[in-house]
């Protein structure tokens, strides 16, 4: 019987994660069960996926749970969620539980944040909505930390939700230079949740 679990990362490459578990590769090389496998997924962060061999299903979820457990203490908070929970439903998830209601402006993003939001949260009960803008970098010399947390605040105010998010252009100074092919960073901002 082969099982398998996907734990699903963000914020860390496919090297870094690599140089962290690279004693661990060592350690599954020489007993050959279960194994480990990279899948870079674009917007989805990098799977770790984990394989294990067995004769029967109650070993190889015992097997799952123990390296499930060993690769989350080593990756720590950088491991987000499993098997098919993207960052959208982990997020909505996390704020439901703590009773919280969260919009977002974007500037740069196209609408994919609060098309991915709206699709997990359809009844709008956490995710209330989204306002989009051109963002062409910097506007007036203000810094896009700075941007992003005005923002924030303000669909944060327009929706009437108890965190605000945004995710806007970066300076157009920081921007130039970059590699076609690179996309523009981006930064974000959380207002401080309404009582």
């Amino acid at each position: 019987m082969i099982k398998s679990r996907v734990l699903r990362t963000w914020g860390m490459s496919e090297s870094g994660l690599a140089e962290v578990l690279e004693k661990r590769f060592d350690e599954l090389d020489k007993l050959g069960n279960p194994t480990i496998a990279f899948q870079a997924s674009g917007i989805d962060g990098i799977k770790v996926r984990v394989v294990a061999k067995c004769d029967d299903e109650a070993t190889a979820v015992r097997i799952l749970d123990a390296e499930e457990n060993l690769i989350r203490g080593l990756l720590g908070d950088v491991i987000f969620g499993t098997d098919e929970q993207s960052m959208e439903t982990v997020v909505l998830d996390l704020l439901r539980r703590r009773g919280l209601t969260v919009a977002a402006a974007e500037t740069i993003t196209g609408g994919i944040l609060s098309a991915r939001m709206s699709a997990a949260d359809a009844a709008m009960e956490t995710f209330r909505g989204a306002r989009l803008t051109a963002g062409t970098g910097a506007a007036g010399g203000i810094k896009p930390e700075q941007r992003a947390a005005a923002a924030a605040s303000q669909v944060q105010s327009e929706f009437a939700t108890r965190v605000g998010l945004a995710a806007v252009a970066p300076d157009a100074a920081r921007a130039t230079g970059r590699a076609a092919s690179s996309s523009p960073p981006t930064s974000t901002a959380r207002c401080t949740p309404r009582r």
